[in-house]
């Protein structure tokens, strides 16, 4: 490697030097990192003209009592930045783990966290009413860091991660639905066949929507519909409002609807049906608790049959 690699130029640097340079580079003066750190500012300071000692050159230009950073230091803060990641997701993992008693902590996809998880948790605590929960929302691509993390015991998603540290469990399955004003399909009890998928503007949901884009998108490329693209949302939240406006037909999952319909908006199923499918995901080296087998145990009950659940 050479001098100016900026793998090797941060293995001269403690952690410390780390934690410092990034407070100033990401608040831009010594005195606001020495407040995020919790430190004074002459410490700040002196940590910061050790780690330049330690590389042999400036990180930061001192204008006017002001640091602006170096031409070099722009160039070390991508590797930096990625270390400090780490560090926090480590501090994170031992608090967690420190952290006495059982509580689960559950996170979804941000719609099944609209209305299926919340009525899931309030049902459990029914029967266990001591029961302790964390609940969140996270997408898909952030599935893997916030378990290792500790920051969440089970993810229920509609994608089974292929990753050897993650164990999926199917537990039930979903379908897809529009969204859409009273009487915008025509008669009432009409389903959203290929007909009427071609003659409605449907309003299109993005590639980084996530996995039930995806789905959709694969689906109605199999049926071969070319669908107008002239307008696009990276939520369906985005998606219902623009439907209740009449803006066009959005699409939702099942399990995010019933959060989303209200006056002026309903729900149709696509004929033929566009499933998918629900999985409980978590770590493959940490079996699940006894509370957690029992709240696995009941969401497979709501969604086999939600009427059993009050």
């Amino acid at each position: 490697m050479s001098q100016n690699d900026p793998a090797r130029t941060t293995q001269l640097l403690s952690l410390r030097h780390i934690e410092v340079f990034h407070a100033i580079y990401a608040n831009g003066s010594a005195s606001a990192a020495a407040v995020v750190l919790n430190v004074s500012q002459p410490s700040i300071s002196k940590t910061l003209r050790h780690a330049e000692d330690r590389l042999g050159f400036a990180l930061f230009h001192r204008v006017k009592g002001r640091l602006s950073p170096t031409e070099k230091a722009h160039i070390l803060f991508s590797e930096i930045d990625e270390i400090h990641e780490k560090l926090i997701s480590l501090q994170r993992s031992a608090r967690n783990l420190g952290v006495r008693g059982e509580t689960l902590k559950v996170s979804a996809l941000p719609g099944f966290g609209l209305d299926f998880l919340p009525r899931a948790v309030a049902c459990f605590r029914a029967v266990e009413p001591h029961a302790r929960f964390e609940l969140g929302t996270l997408h898909s691509a952030d599935i893997l860091r916030r378990l290792q993390s500790r920051d969440c015991d089970i993810m229920i998603g509609c994608e089974a991660p292929m990753h050897p540290q993650l164990a999926c469990q199917e537990i039930g399955s979903g379908q897809i639905v529009v969204l859409h004003r009273p009487g915008a399909l025509g008669s009432a009890g009409a389903v959203m066949d290929r007909e009427r998928l071609r003659r409605h503007k449907l309003i299109g949901m993005s590639a980084q929507s996530g996995p039930l884009a995806r789905i959709f998108h694969q689906e109605v490329a199999r049926r071969g519909i070319d669908l107008d693209g002239d307008l696009t949302v990276d939520t369906m939240y985005i998606g219902a409002v623009l439907a209740r406006l009449g803006a066009g037909l959005a699409v939702s999952d099942d399990l995010s609807a019933p959060a989303l319909l209200g006056e002026g908006l309903i729900s149709t199923p696509f004929e033929p049906p566009i499933d998918y499918r629900i999985f409980a995901v978590h770590l493959a080296d940490a079996p699940l608790s006894r509370i957690a087998v029992r709240f696995v145990k009941m969401l497979r009950t709501m969604l086999a049959a939600p009427e059993s659940v009050v």
